[in-house]
């Protein structure tokens, strides 16, 4: 994902990172090391899981949602903080046994051009709107 920001370096990209305990290194002082300094990047620690079983639920996997990369159209409603919506596209790196689609396992090349892609559509519903005014 960080080489997708880095990548694709419009204001108009915009991403969360959520640090969860899955493994025993996991803490808030390793998820520390790793923070981003990109602006367009919020990122948190999740100790109770509580993001992560949002997404589980949102995904339909078996087990906390982690190492999941979501891509949301600029025009998705989060209108419900325990319950978030579908992402527009999403990859990840779980285990079979996770209940994610296998297909979806990530590929890096795969999801940056979906970023890429969403950004034009975002670009074009932007000038779309701008014209009709």
């Amino acid at each position: 994902m960080l080489q997708t920001f880095e990548k694709l370096p419009t204001e108009s990209l915009r991403g969360f990172i959520v640090w969860v305990p899955v493994l025993a290194h996991d803490t808030p002082l390793a998820a520390f090391e790793h923070i981003s300094s990109d602006p367009r990047l919020l990122e948190g620690w999740d100790e109770n899981r509580k993001i992560s079983d949002a997404f589980k639920q949102t995904l339909a996997l078996h087990r906390i949602a982690w190492d999941a990369y979501m891509i949301y159209a600029a025009d998705v409603v989060w209108n419900d903080e325990k319950n978030p919506p579908l992402p527009t596209f999403w990859m990840h790196q779980l285990n079979g046994d996770s209940g994610a689609d296998p297909a979806l396992t990530l590929q890096e090349d795969v999801f940056f051009k979906a970023a890429q892609d969403q950004l034009k559509v975002t670009a074009h519903a932007g000038q779309a709107a701008q014209a009709a005014r």
